[in-house]
């Protein structure tokens, strides 16, 4: 069992995000080349990215209620390319996207400051990984922000050399 101390650490990693990915993308213009580019054709492009992240804190938010709400609920899974497609990211206006991450964000942070602490510790059902606790869940919205952020950092020095 994570003290309130991690918890309180958790939540306060999630503000990062949003605030690194608006530094990160500062240089960047409206008509540069380098939100579409693809230095790796199988990932989000940097305007994709930013329409993911914004598109995945209303479903992050979704599933955390939903656990809390009800005994070991079933969390479908999302399929990611499908969600991309519906929405449009490759046409999404960047800019739009950072603003919705950041608002979902913090509705995300605030509903999870309004939580009781044995409510961390309720359990989601999913297919593809069993059991997780909504402290897991938040976990890995942790990790999701480094893996993309990352990946922006990537494509951005990819642009900067061609």
């Amino acid at each position: 069992m994570f003290t309130s101390y991690y918890r309180k650490s958790l939540i306060l990693a999630l503000y990062g995000a949003p605030i690194v990915l608006n530094a990160l993308l500062s240089s960047l213009h409206a008509g540069d080349a380098a939100w579409d580019a693809h230095p790796d054709p199988d990932r989000f492009s940097i305007r994709e990215i930013t329409a993911h992240l914004a598109d995945w804190d209303s479903i992050w938010l979704d599933r955390i209620k939903l656990t809390a709400s009800v005994s070991k609920p079933a969390i479908e899974p999302r399929d990611e390319e499908a969600l991309a497609i519906e929405n449009d990211y490759a046409h999404s206006d960047p800019s739009a996207n950072c603003s919705f991450f950041h608002e979902r964000r913090i509705a995300l942070i605030q509903y999870l400051q309004s939580l009781k602490e044995e409510d961390w510790e309720r359990i989601g059902r999913r297919p593809d990984f069993g059991g997780v606790s909504i402290q897991d869940q938040t976990s890995y919205i942790l990790t999701h922000d480094s893996y993309h952020l990352e990946q922006v950092s990537l494509w951005l020095a990819a642009s900067k050399s061609l």
